[in-house]
């Protein structure tokens, strides 16, 4: 049954996130939402789908390891993603999406089922009972969410309820956990209602392959003539992106009359949307192809315009490249530089998609490639790459920007201590103000943890306003 784990992970995240730093608290919790997920699916799904939801663990996994709050969130959205698709034993963009949408609109039902067996459990019961028990539970949640936020509004107040109540806990929390415990139990129970067996409605398919065709569907002699000019337009371009790809910083000063770093900084986001937009493209063609034919010439100039694709997205990569050498790495870089990669890899799964003319897979294999794209970025360390090219560049330049290397996270220290002393308290002063003194055990996190060894045996004394004003 899965209402147990549900009740139990949101009396966990009650209880142990908030006011507390990300770790391994949250990673427990996952745990058991992963658990409440496995038991609600039963039978329903099969050992991909399982695979799906046990792997969810692996980029959640990463909270207790790193401390940077946007890779943290890159990490959680990227499990929350994974196990929604295998839950809900999505194979189609169409059910993907529509899983990813019913995780924010079944939050009320997730919420109410569980709440059932509250009174169910006890048949024997009148009605008027049951109701009466659902009130209590009712007013009991109302009271905690309305008295914490009273609560935690007026230090009068909080004083005399201490003193009064007699606990050994802060009640300014109060509000902040009860609404922690409700969005965990509705999130949880939303979650295991994705799975096939709780399904109100079958999902979406997509049409089958002897249907006629629909309206909105090209004809084949009109995705022919455009997709042939496309690549010719295409191929003149990546002619042009191979001397810039191999023929390094001369050609690009006297043949564009610019710096290196304008050259990369032009047009890179352009190449990103028609990498993007040929994906919209290729898809359009595909469903609009109805005979062996057709088909045949749509793997010839879907193929080749892959390719040449391919080839744009690399000169965006080498563009984003040379802008991190001239002006080094920030949050917003390395996550367009995962961006590439992932759309890289997304081109090679459709290119194989076109040659073998099936793409059943392809939904499910993108998903993968983003979660690996993902929990790799983590595994990375984002925030120590920045502090290690930017340390690097300013060994080489004499060059470096404090006032952004300052609001990195702890994940930086180890690259940051490297600078010479004088950079090195500007730049690591801020950070380690920022850490917590002593969290909870069950919120223990391994970047902080380092940080405050760190503290405890060389604090940094105060920035010099030679360095930092």
């Amino acid at each position: 049954m899965w209402i147990l784990p549900a009740y139990l992970a949101a009396l966990l995240a009650a209880i142990g996130v908030p006011d507390q730093q990300p770790g391994v608290n949250v990673f427990v919790v996952w745990g058991l939402v992963v658990v409440v997920m496995w038991k609600a699916a039963g039978r329903s799904i099969g050992l991909v789908d399982r695979l799906f939801i046990v792997a969810s663990l692996i980029p959640v996994s990463l909270v207790a390891v790193l401390s940077a709050e946007w890779v943290v969130a890159m990490e959680l959205a990227a499990g929350l993603g994974v196990a929604a698709v295998g839950v809900s034993r999505s194979g189609t963009w169409t059910e993907i999406t529509t899983a990813s949408t019913q995780i924010v609109r079944g939050l009320r039902r997730g919420l109410l089922v569980p709440l059932k067996p509250v009174t169910a459990s006890f048949p024997h019961v009148s009605e008027r009972i049951k109701t009466s028990l659902r009130g209590i539970v009712l007013t009991g949640a109302l009271v905690a969410l309305f008295g914490g936020l009273l609560l935690s509004a007026d230090r009068a107040f909080a004083t005399l309820a201490e003193d009064w109540l007699v606990l050994d806990f802060r009640l300014d929390l109060i509000a902040a956990r009860v609404v922690m415990g409700v969005v965990t139990l509705a999130g949880a129970g939303s979650l295991a209602l994705l799975a096939p067996s709780f399904r109100e409605d079958p999902p979406a398919t997509l049409a089958a392959p002897n249907e006629e065709p629909h309206r909105g569907l090209l004809q084949p002699r009109e995705w022919k003539m455009a997709l042939i000019v496309l690549n010719v337009i295409f191929g003149l371009f990546v002619a042009v992106q191979l001397t810039v790809l191999f023929g390094g910083h001369s050609h690009v000063l006297t043949t564009a009359g610019l710096t290196y770093a304008e050259y990369a900084r032009e047009g890179f986001f352009q190449l990103l949307a028609v990498a993007v937009l040929t994906l919209g493209l290729i898809a359009w063609v595909a469903n609009s192809c109805r005979s062996d034919a057709d088909r045949r010439w749509a793997k010839v100039l879907l193929g080749i315009l892959c390719l040449l694709t391919l080839v744009i997205i690399a000169s965006a990569f080498k563009r984003m490249n040379l802008y991190e050498d001239a002006f080094g790495a920030t949050r917003l870089r390395l996550t367009v530089d995962l961006a590439i990669r992932a759309l890289a890899a997304m081109f090679c799964l459709v290119l194989l998609a076109v040659v073998r003319w099936n793409g059943r897979w392809l939904p499910r294999g993108a998903i993968a490639i983003c979660l690996v794209a993902v929990v790799g970025f983590g595994l990375s360390n984002p925030d120590a790459r920045i502090a290690e090219t930017n340390v690097g560049r300013f060994e080489e330049t004499g060059e470096i920007d404090l006032s952004y290397l300052r609001t990195l996270s702890t994940d930086a220290l180890p690259a940051l201590l490297e600078l010479p002393e004088l950079e090195r308290h500007c730049a690591v002063g801020p950070i380690l103000a920022r850490v917590d003194e002593e969290p909870a055990p069950w919120a223990f996190n391994l970047s902080s943890e380092s940080a405050r060894d760190v503290l405890e045996d060389d604090p940094p004394p105060p920035c010099s306003p030679s360095v930092w004003p």
